[in-house]
């Protein structure tokens, strides 16, 4: 009798693991996006919203306020579409000594645009239940153990202290929800997961639950002063065409992009900087105040400037 219960268990135990897909229809994630330490400045906020079929394999697309990632999961392994490719994530099917080799976005160097990808192998240190409402997920804790182009400099500062922990269901707790190889950026910090929910599970992280805030805060003013190490000039300013942009003390840091902000933060232009065409046309856009920024690709960089469109 002992051995069948026994049994029974250990079925049933299975079972509810093969149960906890990634990203099920309707799950939400909200993660921070900090400057200079301000877990306010806004939020980039995630929803698995419907099944497609990618490559002759069915894909779950995740949208979000910044992005749309398009993943595949087999049997526990989950994968995500980048240029055309998918590669591997994460690995819940994954035991204690196994050797996980994933695959994460980062830029080429001195190019920071994410246009590649870089090979990090892991080792399974741990796996541990991670009891929350809805439980009955488990955290897989892995140590570096080989790294593509360990000379390479983002690699030298492993955002992760050479460790990555992820969940079954919600993915990485730091860096967003599909990992990136983060450059250092003045000001703004990496993003930290707020909270997660499904149809089973509604987690709030200890990090946000000590905010004391709901999932989707920002601050009123969603677009925060940065200690920016140069200054952004434009000219003319009132503008009724075209606005002409200069930088002091630019040192190639990779600030790739313009952006054009309304009085409510909403971003009403984006456009790539030209050093050698620094012209933004905005004729198109309804006389007022709006405000422009230098962004990379980790986010807000320099301090915004207020620009009056006639």
């Amino acid at each position: 009798m002992r051995q069948i219960l026994a049994i029974i268990l250990l079925a049933t135990c299975s079972l509810a693991h093969a149960q906890l897909e990634f990203a099920p229809i309707g799950a939400e994630w909200f993660y921070s996006v900090g400057l200079n330490d301000n877990p306010y400045a806004g939020y980039h906020h995630y929803v698995s919203t419907k099944d497609t079929l990618v490559n002759g394999k069915t894909a779950r697309v995740i949208t979000s306020n910044r992005d749309t990632i398009i993943t595949h999961e087999d049997n526990g392994r989950v994968y995500y579409l980048f240029n055309d490719k998918f590669r591997l994530i994460y690995d819940f099917s994954a035991k204690v000594g196994d050797t996980l080799v994933f695959e994460f976005m980062a830029p080429k160097p001195e190019s920071y645009i994410y246009d590649t990808t870089y090979y990090v192998a892991f080792e399974v240190e741990r796996i541990s239940n991670f009891d929350e409402e809805g439980g009955g997920i488990r955290m897989f804790s892995t140590v570096v153990v080989e790294v593509d182009s360990l000379d390479y400099e983002p690699f030298k500062f492993l955002v992760w202290d050479t460790k990555y922990t992820y969940f079954e269901r919600i993915g990485y707790y730091y860096n967003g929800l599909i990992t990136k190889i983060k450059l250092p950026c003045v000001g703004v910090s990496s993003d930290h997961l707020r909270c997660y929910k499904d149809a089973d599970l509604n987690y709030i992280s200890e990090y946000w639950k000590n905010e004391g805030k709901p999932c989707d805060y920002k601050s009123p003013n969603s677009i925060m002063e940065v200690r920016s190490p140069f200054e952004l000039n434009t000219y003319p300013n009132p503008v009724y065409n075209t606005i002409t942009i200069e930088t002091k003390g630019f040192s190639g840091l990779g600030l790739r992009t313009v952006k054009i902000f309304n009085q409510t933060g909403v971003p009403v232009l984006s456009q790539r900087f030209d050093a050698s065409n620094p012209t933004i046309d905005v004729s198109h856009l309804p006389p007022g105040l709006y405000l422009i920024s230098f962004f990379d690709n980790n986010g807000l960089y320099s301090n915004p400037k207020k620009i009056i469109k006639i």
